[in-house]
């Protein structure tokens, strides 16, 4: 566990999010007996701070990678109105400057089980370490294409996925002040059908705390409900071939207030239905 961190983890109880699961998997008690690693659960602010010498602002940002250095990473800059490359720049000076760039965001969908996985953010990220965010979120680099995400979906979670995988979804703006700087992004949005268990992927400990497999259904009733805890499976990063149970909230989300995760959860309901997608 980190320093200065509790355990509150959840007992999922009775769940049976797992039922007729075949990979190892076992609960984590509220007080984290048993010997496994992060909660996922509320962070008080000092904790935070302990973590993360950067403060986070008030708005959800996406991207702030561990182990690439800002200064190097090449961002094309983008007319947010037509997505036309304008130039380039450094990662560092995009964000210093408030220039619009491009980021991928993908949802990996499992039609099997009607259920989503989501990413827990590293504890060193600049922004909402240890909250959970999209499968896959990150900037595109220089010359790439939104398609080119795929290369953020490998370095994330430790498995290629293949061009014919990525289901486009639509385009958003993103607008914030905090983590890295100045947030302007245009955000390149998809989902990918993948009905491979939890515990096949290996995501880098430096990027990523762990993966968590929820129901989509669960997804739209904790957005609806913020008092509603959800049945859940957990794989650390550091451990994942192990999966364990546990329960989320709305509270555990990167938190928004533009309904992006509203949005999302009913895509991906509907994705799942083989209903017509309206865009995002």
């Amino acid at each position: 566990l980190h320093a200065g961190l509790s355990p509150p983890f959840a007992h999922s109880g009775k769940s049976s999010f797992r039922k007729g699961r075949s990979e190892r998997t076992r609960s984590i008690s509220l007080h984290g007996r048993g010997g496994f690693i992060h909660p996922i659960g509320p962070l008080t602010v000092s904790n935070i701070c302990s973590l993360c010498p950067v403060r986070a602002g008030d708005g959800p940002r996406y991207g702030d990678g561990v182990g690439t250095d800002p200064r190097v990473e090449q961002l094309d800059v983008v007319n947010p109105a037509t997505g036309m490359v304008t130039g380039t720049g450094s990662r560092f000076d995009v964000h210093r400057q408030g220039l619009w760039h491009q980021v991928f965001h993908c949802l990996v969908l499992l039609p099997a089980r009607r259920s989503v996985i989501l990413q827990r953010r590293a504890a060193t990220k600049a922004a909402f370490p240890l909250k959970l965010d999209l499968t896959v979120t990150g900037h595109l680099e220089s010359g790439e294409q939104p398609g080119d995400g795929r290369r953020e979906m490998a370095e994330e979670l430790g498995v290629s996925f293949a061009p014919a995988d990525l289901i486009p979804i639509g385009t958003r703006l993103l607008a914030d002040d905090g983590g890295e700087g100045h947030n302007r992004e245009l955000v390149h949005v998809h989902f990918a059908f993948d009905d491979r268990p939890l515990t096949s992927y290996r995501p880098p400990v430096h990027e990523v705390d762990g993966l968590v497999e929820l129901p989509v259904e669960g997804l739209t009733a904790i957005l609806a409900d913020d008092r509603a805890l959800i049945p859940a499976l957990y794989a650390s990063a550091v451990e994942p071939a192990t999966s364990a149970e546990t329960t989320v909230g709305r509270h555990d989300l990167v938190p928004g207030n533009d309904g992006y995760w509203i949005v999302l959860a009913v895509m991906a309901e509907r994705a799942l239905d083989h209903s017509p997608l309206l865009g995002i």
